[in-house]
């Protein structure tokens, strides 16, 4: 049995928009993201530590409008290989019901999601003040209590 040229261009069509569908719902709505913490640790074992033992580590949560601002805006990186990473933190949050570790690089405006193993990249526009937000509240976390 042959498929007429219309019939094939049709069974092309459907697969893609069933494709670009699941996509779409495998991605992380960041922008529902709620009871942002960073925790006192970072280097390049953060990819290492597991989530149960963040418990361990002293931890401050985060401006949750200022992280929404960033994360909304935040798209999925389609990349096969790691990121090179040159420092970063570990933060979590809460999303969809439930909790999960997400490290923030230290530098180009990305994290990485552990639940999905995702990359995703912040607008250029955001990159600096969203660095600034990261390393003023991690500076604000490690700093002495009087």
């Amino acid at each position: 049995m042959q498929l007429s040229k219309s019939s094939f261009m049709k069974s092309i069509l459907i697969i893609s928009l069933v494709s670009c569908s699941l996509l779409a719902s495998c991605q992380v709505h960041w922008s529902q993201a709620s009871d942002w913490k960073l925790y006192e640790y970072q280097g390049h074992g953060i990819f290492k530590l597991p989530i149960d033992s963040l418990k361990l580590y002293s931890s401050t949560p985060m401006n949750q409008d200022s992280m929404a601002f960033f994360v909304r805006s935040a798209t999925l990186l389609n990349t096969k290989a790691p990121l090179i990473w040159m420092g970063g933190y570990v933060a979590t949050c809460s999303i969809n019901g439930g909790y999960r570790k997400v490290e923030l690089s230290r530098y180009g405006g990305y994290f990485y999601d552990e639940k999905t193993s995702a990359y995703y990249q912040l607008p250029s526009e955001k990159i600096d003040a969203w660095l600034s937000f990261i390393q003023n509240s991690y500076q604000n976390l490690i700093k002495p209590k009087l």
